[in-house]
């Protein structure tokens, strides 16, 4: 499984390239980035058909309709939700 982190680069504009172009297994994503909403980087991952969960630490994450049906773990997780999430994802797939 591939690895790719740009959280030490900076913000989304940052994010788009790797998006675009990295082959990954899944993107875990922090629903917001610097208080931005990831969304730019969720749509790339999309018209990708690259699979994605989100992460956040809010209580209830401002996720726009579309997706809201998206798996969503809460901050600070165990990694055996992080096994659950990834299991649902591609049960479903």
């Amino acid at each position: 499984m591939a690895i790719a982190s740009w959280q030490k680069r900076g913000g989304i504009e940052d994010a788009r390239p790797i998006a675009e172009s990295s082959r990954f297994d899944l993107a875990i994503l922090d629903v917001s980035i610097k208080g931005r909403l990831i969304l730019p980087i969720v749509h790339v991952l999309e018209r990708r058909q690259q699979p994605f969960l989100f992460t956040t630490g809010y209580v209830s994450p401002a996720l726009p309709e579309p997706f809201r049906c998206c798996p969503v773990l809460r901050k600070p997780f165990l990694i055996e939700q992080l096994g659950k999430a990834i299991e649902t994802i591609f049960v479903h797939r």
